[in-house]
């Protein structure tokens, strides 16, 4: 089995803690062999292709992200550190790789918003919704319409959990990849996908700036905060990933959750 494919059943796993050594003993043997290549500001290359700097950050970000929900320490420290690198600056790998790190820095920290001030879709306009982050339990998932997977990662959310309100949150530039303004035809989009979600998943519209606060840049994401504390931020990108946003809301408590 892949490493990536140990790490994605370890992140659900909650209860098979011998699993989850095996995971983090891989991690660790990787991330060994990924930072002197990220510290030396290059690529893993091989026969048949090339890995990018950005996706090795990322997998060691996960790597670390896997051993604080285990209980034991990351080298987050040692990561920042390697992104304030000199050699990377005006590379297409940093702004990727800082993003990254902002997502799992912010676990077990106050919320980056108060609220969400956004617009949910009415009958005929939109209308203004705030969204208060700082009292009780919120599952918000940053999406945009032309990711491959949002639709379906939504449906099982809302069908796997129990009825909770998943707020799934985008703007115009994330859909338009230009000015954060109306687009007639990403609002069609999200019409339809409003009537094809359940009820209990209401789409809101932000300013770009709000998804930013969420260093969103992967979609579909899954971000969960309790009381004003974000519990968890990451890209839903394996099963594993979207089994450790839906433990804790089917009432399965995690080895350990940030509190720092």
């Amino acid at each position: 089995m892949a490493i990536d494919q140990v790490i994605d059943e370890a992140e659900g796993s909650l209860f098979l803690p011998h699993f989850n050594d095996i995971a983090v003993q891989l991690c660790q043997t990787q991330t060994a062999a990924t930072l002197p290549v990220l510290r030396g500001g290059k690529t893993l290359e091989g026969k048949d292709s090339t890995v990018s700097a950005a996706t090795l950050f990322i997998d060691a970000v996960r790597c670390a992200a896997l051993a604080r929900s285990t209980g034991r320490s990351d080298n987050l420290n040692e990561l920042a550190s390697v992104a304030q690198q000199s050699s990377w600056a005006g590379t297409a790998d940093l702004a990727v790789m800082q993003r990254a790190l902002r997502r799992e820095q912010m676990v077990g920290k106050r919320v980056p918003l108060e609220s969400l001030d956004g617009h949910v879709m009415a009958t005929v306009s939109l209308s203004p919704r705030v969204v208060s982050l700082t009292r009780g339990r919120r599952l918000v998932v940053p999406f945009k319409l032309w990711s491959p997977s949002a639709s379906e990662i939504l449906r099982i959310l809302a069908q796997t959990g129990p009825q909770q309100i998943i707020y799934a949150i985008t703007s115009w530039r994330a859909n338009t990849g230009g000015a954060d303004q109306p687009s007639s035809q990403v609002l069609d989009g999200l019409r339809s996908w409003q009537r094809s979600l359940p009820q209990h998943v209401l789409i809101l519209i932000v300013p770009d700036a709000e998804l930013d606060s969420f260093a969103a840049d992967i979609f579909p994401a899954g971000i969960l905060i309790s009381d004003g504390k974000v519990l968890m931020n990451s890209p839903l990108s394996g099963k594993g990933e979207q089994r450790r946003l839906l433990n804790p809301l089917n009432g399965q408590t995690p080895h350990l959750l940030p509190s720092h």
